[in-house]
């Protein structure tokens, strides 16, 4: 299979890195989906204790991405991500020994510090590989990512009880444990790669600062695009969906199951069978391609109040969620390449944590929003906003200017930096020469 040969050609850091992501992704599916019910049902906590705690994530996620953005490009790899990682192991273990309220605050906290530092984590991807390698390595890990949650949810269902405490503490504790092996698989990498000197700039280049990314505009045309299609896309999948299919129709949470199912195995199929081809697409066909199945699959749930079957309307949320998915395979090759190639050495770290911070925006917006509509009776106006939203991105990705990816267009920079070296040595010798009289030659005085 193509894939297994894209694989096999990656360097040997970079699939130690999936490795490592692989491992990473099976503990949080651990647990991912059991915040709520553990803290609920398993410790009879208050639901507000359980969005407090999601909250707090996400804030602390923003600043940890902040700090070890910085840290990456200035400390260094080895030490931001060895921190990172430590604290998110602790954070997950912190929950496993939850007894009260406060306590699955702290959790949350420390968990989100190090959740958010590991956003990062990318930019040892991007440098694991040459520039035209990106779209493979992490459309790679999408597909690896997604399989390994969709592994771990399914072991975590088949095990977890809600009268058995110890059951729940057991997979945190897992979870954590993950987080170090992972942890340790990604610093012996990032040893081998190579570090920043000091991280103040590149050579002959501006100042590395978030500052100065902020101000490259392909830059913040990415950002913009990931954003909005977390906002009204990805984020819905577990927020907005639900919400709208529940509200429509009768649904159960073993319906619900069947969608991230579907949405599970087809995200892996698709990066198994298309990665040749998304490899070979321009960036914009791509983002459009993302951006417009999550359009129809909003097309697909505004018919889904004409059909007055429970078992039609499953199936077509199941076959939305098979296109959004197909439309996932190609953004996550994409939209990661195309942050790193806006990306210097000096400053990836924090390029790669504005990327973190612009998908976490997203999924924090996104369920927010679809609350706001669906729980004031705006249903299928959110359904429509929805719609319109991925028409609007994919026009938006025909328009922006995004940053150069063309492997043609980086060798040519290197060829003209090259002869331009040739040229200034060539400039200095001579000029070397001119200060030393020549010897004359012979018969010259006649």
């Amino acid at each position: 299979m193509t894939v297994i040969k894209d694989f096999r050609e990656l360097p040997s850091a970079a699939r130690q890195l999936l490795f490592a992501s692989g491992v990473n992704s099976l503990g949080s599916g651990l647990v991912l989906p059991l915040l709520v019910v553990y803290l609920v049902q398993a410790h009879g906590f208050d639901v507000s204790v359980a969005t407090e705690a999601v909250a707090l994530t996400s804030v602390t996620a923003f600043l940890g991405g902040l700090v070890a953005g910085w840290a990456l490009d200035v400390v260094g790899r080895f030490w931001t991500i060895l921190s990172a990682m430590v604290v998110a192991a602790a954070g997950t273990c912190l929950y496993a020994l939850v007894s009260a309220p406060w306590q699955a605050l702290l959790a949350a906290a420390v968990f989100g510090l190090g959740v958010g530092g590991n956003s990062v984590w990318q930019a040892l991807l991007a440098e694991a590989v040459e520039p035209d390698q990106r779209p493979v390595v992490f459309g790679l890990n999408f597909g690896i990512s997604n399989a390994g949650l969709g592994i771990g949810g399914i072991v975590a269902g088949s095990v977890v009880a809600t009268s058995d405490l110890w059951t729940f503490r057991t997979l945190y504790l897992i979870n954590g444990l993950t987080f170090v092996v992972a942890g340790w698989l990604m610093v012996t990498v990032s040893k081998r790669l190579p570090q920043p000197g000091g991280g103040d700039r590149d050579k002959d280049g501006p100042r590395a600062s978030y500052r100065s990314a902020l101000g490259n505009r392909p830059l913040l045309a990415a950002l913009l695009v990931a954003f909005l299609l977390f906002t009204l896309g990805y984020s819905q999948l577990e927020s907005g969906v639900p919400a709208v299919l529940v509200t429509i129709s009768d649904l159960h949470a073993a319906d619900l199951a069947k969608v991230f199912f579907v949405d599970t195995v087809i995200a892996v199929l698709a990066q198994v069978t298309l990665l040749s081809v998304i490899k070979r697409l321009p960036p914009r066909i791509s983002l459009a391609i993302a951006a417009l199945s999550w359009s129809v699959f909003w097309a697909l749930l505004l018919l889904a109040p004409r059909l007055h079957s429970e078992t039609l309307v499953i199936a077509l949320a199941c076959v939305g969620a098979a296109i959004a998915s197909v439309g996932a395979a190609f953004y996550s090759a994409v939209v990661p390449t195309l942050v790193n190639a806006a990306a210097t050495h000096a400053n990836r770290g924090r390029v790669n944590a504005l990327y973190g911070i612009a998908v976490s925006a997203g999924f924090t917006l996104g369920p927010a929003l679809a609350g706001l509509f669906v729980g004031n009776g705006m249903t299928m106006l959110f359904v429509g906003i929805g719609l319109a939203m991925g028409v609007v991105v994919a026009l938006l990705s025909q328009v922006l200017a995004f940053p150069t990816t063309d492997r043609a267009a980086t060798d040519r920079a290197a060829t003209e930096q090259a002869v331009t070296e040739e040229g200034a040595t060539e400039q200095g010798t001579a000029v070397q020469g001119s200060e030393e009289p020549a010897e004359e030659p012979v018969g010259a005085g006649a």
